[in-house]
């Protein structure tokens, strides 16, 4: 069967009127393009309303450790020695007491790893070989470690062979506890050393009960059990430990022994204000960012006659006036106190909304001077992080939160422009059918005229030439 040409495949293929069809429908899509312009502005609505909810959840963050983490916010600890080179200091708890206090350490010794050597043997030579055909010893790597036999074969080898198969045995069998090496002393002489891993006097070496080759063997040790162990004082009182890493004299701090001193050390302890007024810092910034974004999403501005994105949600202005009001009152529990709002800590409201540290050295001062106050201004049940609580809450809950309902009032929005869109192309690809076939119709009937007017020409020329 044959398929007939339309009107419209006429046209598609003449051209004729092709820019008129455009130009029309151009025309037709004007009310489809307002609602991609819609979209594309509830998409970022959509968009705004997202950031908002990070920036509120980061305000809260930054708040709320006040509350969960005051030793990294209001409880910051400044741990100093004066001689670094010789003990380090840290803190392993939290809760240190924060009045400042010196502790004075003298290093008499750092802790040792207990070592020993053999005698120096010539490579080549085969003193160890005494005919037995085997070497052994007793070797313990503790004090409570039962002894450990150490055997190897000594027949047919020189006193290099006879080392490195000592060195591979005690490493193959105490190689968590230790390091057994041979050493080139000097050229073709060799020997054996044997190091501790672990330092202090719990720790010590000892070899014994040398039998059959090994009996005349002998090993060196430089230090005496005693000379194994950390002897450090502090405040007077004399302390030895097994090692250089020491958590057990001043409460809540490690102290790192490096060298031994010359003279006391000072270690103090008190309160990091700086580091305070740091994370304070940070809440300042994080609450800007939010206050700043739903100021300039939501203005509504009669003189210029422009507005952000959100200035019909009354709920986004809403937070920022409820976050201002929590940063400018009282809190209740406080009244009466030195410290009722953020303006006692020397930081302030603009006009703007944001925060700002007006007096450095009076936030500085209250941290010093009523620690306790200022933590109770952040962390009681009615204070500035329990309000920030209630708000995150209210706009930033999952399943109840306002911002959500925002955001799915706009999702609601976007499923009415899609269905209106999608209507639009129906009928904007009917509507092109229909111009295409009424201008193909249109085309058809001028191509007939045209065709009349030249017969009745070439009729009139045909007449005139009989004449």
């Amino acid at each position: 069967m044959t398929i007939q040409p339309t009107a419209a495949d006429a046209i598609r293929k003449s051209g004729q009127f092709e820019s008129t069809i455009t130009q029309l429908m151009d025309l037709e899509r004007v009310r489809k393009r307002g609602f991609e312009r819609d979209q594309a502005t509830i998409r970022n609505q959509q968009k705004l309303v997202n950031d908002i909810s990070s920036d509120l959840t980061a305000l809260n963050n930054a708040i709320r450790k006040f509350s969960t983490l005051p030793g990294e916010t209001l409880r910051v600890p400044r741990i100093e020695s004066s001689n670094t080179s010789a003990v380090k200091v840290r803190a392993i708890t939290d809760g240190i007491p924060l009045d400042t206090r010196n502790s004075e350490v003298e290093v008499l010794q750092t802790a040792r790893a207990d070592r020993m050597n053999s005698a120096t043997f010539t490579d080549t030579a085969t003193t160890l070989d005494q005919g037995a055909g085997t070497g052994s010893f007793e070797f313990r790597v503790n004090a409570q470690a039962a002894p450990v036999l150490i055997t190897v074969e000594t027949a047919g080898k020189t006193d290099l062979e006879i080392l490195q198969s000592v060195a591979t045995e005690l490493n193959q069998q105490l190689g968590a506890d230790l390091r057994a090496d041979v050493l080139q002393v000097r050229t073709g002489e060799s020997a054996l050393s044997i190091q501790q891993k672990s330092t202090g006097s719990t720790n010590a070496m000892s070899i014994s009960a040398f039998s059959d080759d090994f009996a005349g063997l002998t090993f060196n040790q430089p230090f005496q059990p005693a000379d194994l162990d950390a002897r450090v004082r502090v405040n007077g009182i004399l302390f030895e430990r097994n090692t250089n890493s020491i958590d057990n004299i001043i409460p809540g701090l490690q102290l790192d022994i490096e060298a031994v001193t010359t003279s006391p050390a000072t270690i103090t302890v008190s309160r990091d204000s700086e580091a305070t007024v740091g994370e304070i810092e940070k809440f300042i910034e994080a609450f800007n960012e939010l206050n700043t974004r739903i100021r300039v999403e939501t203005v509504v501005s009669p003189q210029s006659g422009g507005t952000g994105l959100l200035a019909r949600e009354r709920q986004e202005r809403a937070l920022s006036t409820n976050l201002r009001n929590i940063t400018t009152a009282a809190v209740p529990s406080m009244v009466g106190t030195t410290i009722q709002s953020l303006s006692d800590l020397g930081i302030t409201s603009e006009v703007n909304g944001n925060l700002s540290i007006t007096d450095r050295s009076k936030l500085i001062a209250r941290l010093n001077d009523a620690p306790e106050s200022v933590e109770q201004f952040f962390t009681n049940g009615d204070g500035l992080v329990a309000r920030m609580d209630s708000v995150t809450e209210l706009y930033a809950n999952k399943t109840s939160g306002l911002l959500g309902s925002i955001y799915d009032g706009f999702n609601f929005r976007l499923e009415r422009l899609n269905d209106r869109i999608a209507r639009e192309d129906t009928y904007l690809f009917r509507r092109e059918e229909q111009l295409r076939a009424e201008f193909g119709q249109l085309e058809q009937l001028l191509a007939v005229g045209q065709n009349q007017m030249n017969q009745i020409v070439n009729f009139g020329n045909s007449i005139n030439s009989f004449r």
